[in-house]
């Protein structure tokens, strides 16, 4: 299964945008796994830099996003099944 790993800069001066964030995608059979890959993708600070403000982002910001193999987010649902 493929998951995208998105950190969204938490800074005052981004607003949240939507392209405030740093993403890397990873193929892993679990989402553990998938958290171990994307800790290591994301290990270097110039990685988790925003596109915005290009501050780093905390990797506790990390948010794990299951995708099918067309590239479509999963919805929780669609996991159950």
């Amino acid at each position: 299964m493929i998951y995208r790993g998105e950190l969204v800069c938490r800074q005052s001066c981004c607003g949240h945008h939507q392209w405030a964030k740093a993403i890397e995608f990873v193929s892993a059979k679990t989402e553990e796994d998938a958290r171990q890959q994307l800790h290591s993708a994301f290990a270097d600070a110039w990685k988790r830099r925003c596109g915005e403000c290009r501050r780093p982002i905390a990797i506790k910001h990390l948010k794990i996003i299951p995708m099918d193999n067309n590239g479509n987010d999963l919805e929780v649902e669609e996991l159950a099944a």
